[in-house]
């Protein structure tokens, strides 16, 4: 497969405290690998077990975030979840 950009955005415990949840640009050969690749960053990153992906067109999609999005992001898409 070859690898495609997409916006993932996952929310860990801050979310009970009304936080938005974080948004990460990933590299992934499919949606469900890179839904799995930022849960797994995100965890190790913020040290959290509890974290979920949110799902919804405007939250986790093909591609990067739009020029102009009124939220911040983590950018990944220099690494790939399988170390290319």
């Amino acid at each position: 497969m070859m690898a495609t950009e997409y916006t993932v955005s996952v929310a860990g415990p801050e979310r009970h405290d009304g936080e938005s949840p974080y948004t990460y640009a990933v590299r992934a050969d499919s949606l469900a690998q890179a839904i799995a690749w930022t849960l797994m960053v995100h965890a190790f990153y913020e040290n959290v077990h509890d974290v979920i992906p949110i799902l919804g067109s405007e939250h986790t999609y093909q591609g990067r975030p739009g020029v102009g999005v009124s939220y911040q992001w983590i950018d990944t898409t220099g690494v790939m979840p399988d170390g290319r």
